[in-house]
């Protein structure tokens, strides 16, 4: 069998799922209310304060889960490719046959302290069509054997060629935070993943669904691209769109929100551009009947920094040529509500990309279990 390199699953995994957990820790005193909740002035900085509370009280509470996920997930290719029963790949027809062979469905990878890898066990309890990692507590990023948060189940049907991937995480308390169904092809050169499903509270009373991702894995780099739609609420819809390309320098970041179904209040736009870590751009909105029962672009903010950390602030002349007629201008509690909002999204997003590249990395080492024919 071949060999499943570390370096790269783990620089794809590290590169998009490592949380700063910005929400959790967050604090803007600048036009903001108590205990950092800023005071929204406009539709746009309502909406992103509400963002911020919905979504970011999903990733505060489970600031721990995901961390220890971000290990797992890294850990995923490589201890499917090391496992004493490799992956197989079964015959190819429309019944799309499990692609975990018959010795390894039903296994649970724990994680060994001593070799500082995930290893197959007899523990029990795995899903019979799929494999299941104990996902622990991390200190430093070094997980913690005695100290399980909880377990990550992957189900694999399917040939590298027509993938499909279900990944579960479930938390000690047995409440199911996060829930992805991935579809797709791996090649020796690219992989492209579609996924649905929702990121869950930890005590599962607050759920955010996403879905229409387009995922991408370049090669022997870590060029690609994402497309996530989130539902948070009951009528709002945040996008974010990413392109990585570290073999060219170049970095996108596009951002968008908008709420109603069929007329929207408020629909907000942001294109970053620029190279590796150093993104600027516009944000910009437009609003149905609320600035004096107006209509038309009307700029927000100025977006610059890194998709880490983006800094929000008000209209800057190196902006200013984006905007449409005469901006209004947007109040620091405003800011401060955009702020958090796209600190809650980013977090969001970070997980959601982590889970393909996990499906990626399923693909990937059955790919290398695979004889050529």
């Amino acid at each position: 069998m071949k060999e499943l390199g570390t370096s790269r699953t783990y620089a794809i995994a590290t590169l998009v799922f490592g949380l700063p957990l910005a929400v959790a820790c967050s604090s803007d005193s600048s036009g903001g209310g108590g205990n950092g909740t800023p005071n929204a002035e406009s539709p746009v900085g309502q909406e992103f304060q509400n963002i911020a509370s919905s979504a970011g009280a999903i990733v505060a509470t489970n600031e721990e889960a995901y961390q220890g996920l971000a290990f797992t997930a890294a850990a995923v290719g490589d201890a499917l490719a090391g496992a004493s029963a490799a992956p197989s790949v079964g015959p190819k027809d429309s019944h799309l046959p499990p692609c975990f062979g018959d010795g390894l469905g039903g296994t649970t990878f724990a994680y060994d302290d001593p070799t500082g890898t995930y290893t197959s066990t007899a523990i029990p309890g795995g899903p019979p069509s799929g494999v299941r990692f104990l996902v622990y507590q991390t200190s430093g990023g070094t997980p913690d054997p005695n100290n399980q948060l909880g377990t990550l189940d992957i189900v694999c049907t399917g040939t590298p060629q027509d993938l499909s991937v279900e990944v579960s995480l479930t938390t000690a308390n047995d409440v199911e935070v996060v829930r992805a169904s991935a579809s797709g092809f791996i090649g020796p050169d690219s992989s492209f993943f579609s996924l649905t499903g929702f990121l869950a509270s930890a005590d599962g009373s607050q759920r955010v669904n996403f879905g229409e991702l387009g995922s991408s894995v370049n090669g022997s780099s870590v060029d690609f691209f994402s497309i996530i739609d989130f539902t948070v609420g009951v009528d709002t819809f945040a996008s974010i769109s990413r392109n990585l390309f570290p073999t060219l320098g170049e970095e996108g970041l596009s951002i968008n929100v908008f709420r109603g179904l069929q007329m929207f209040v408020f629909d907000f736009r942001a294109d970053l551009f620029g190279t590796g870590g150093d993104l600027s751009g516009p944000g910009l909105f437009s609003a149905a009947n609320e600035f004096g029962g107006g209509t038309g672009d009307l700029f927000v903010a100025c977006f610059s920094g890194s998709y880490e950390n983006m800094t929000v602030s008000e209209a800057s002349a190196a902006c200013d040529e984006f905007a449409y007629g005469e901006p209004v201008p947007i109040a620091s509690g405003d800011i401060a509500a955009i702020q958090q909002g796209y600190d809650a999204l980013r977090d969001m997003h970070k997980v959601v990309e982590g889970l393909a590249m996990a499906g990626v990395a399923v693909g990937q080492a059955i790919l290398a279990s695979q004889q050529p024919f």
